[in-house]
């Protein structure tokens, strides 16, 4: 698993907000993506699996396992190492 959370932050996923509209569709603004993106869609290898008010989940793929992990909102892969 820290082999995989390794590679997960060197993809420097920062997420800049969260968009919410009346109709309950929930949109995650992704540093460097041209456009909001939505639940099942991909970035950089890997795909949006839910979006909270403060954290998107994204599942990621690494030696054939799939893992999830959650970046915040303003939080980058520099202070989530940290954690």
């Amino acid at each position: 698993r820290d082999e995989a959370q390794a590679q997960f932050d060197g993809l420097a996923l920062k997420i800049e907000g969260i968009l919410w509209s009346e109709t309950g569709t929930r949109l995650a603004i992704i540093a460097g993506e041209a456009r909001a993106l939505g639940v099942n869609e991909r970035v950089k290898d890997c795909v949006i699996i839910n979006i909270d008010t403060d954290r998107v989940d994204f599942r990621f793929h690494y030696k054939r396992k799939r893992f999830e992990f959650p970046r915040y909102v303003g939080e980058d892969s520099k202070t989530a190492a940290a954690k």
